[in-house]
């Protein structure tokens, strides 16, 4: 039976100093996604590369999470964001690095890894 973990980072908000106000919606966001993937996937209607791929997009499309709409600017003031993604069966594996007009970084590493090579771009040609 496969199983579906989500981890929303680990706390980009500077030291630990407990919850801090973007948590709860951090947390509603992973609580919607697997509600949604996890039953999908159990029943499958998803395999486990798509139902990864898919709460990747749900992170990236939430302001909480330093991915995709949320990424924070790098020390030039821009968003340069990366996506991998690995598959388990054969160790296949895509990735982007450096990307800043992707709205899914995640779908660009997806893309390599069914191509099967490269398996990691860079830059504007990544994109």
């Amino acid at each position: 039976m496969p199983i579906l973990a989500l981890h929303g980072g680990a706390g980009g908000d500077g030291p630990w100093r407990g919850m801090t106000p973007m948590d709860p919606q951090r947390i509603a966001c992973m609580e919607a996604v697997l509600h949604d993937l996890g039953p999908r996937l159990e029943a499958g209607e998803l395999d486990a590369l798509t139902a990864v791929r898919l709460a990747v997009e749900a992170l990236e499309d939430e302001p909480g999470f330093n991915a995709g709409v949320g990424s924070v600017l790098d020390a030039d003031g821009r968003v340069s964001m990366d996506a991998s993604i690995m598959r388990g069966q054969d160790g296949a594996a895509g990735s982007v690095v450096g990307v800043t007009n992707l709205r899914h970084p995640i779908q660009a590493a997806h893309g390599l890894l069914q191509q099967g090579w490269p398996a990691m771009m860079a830059g504007p040609g990544a994109e």
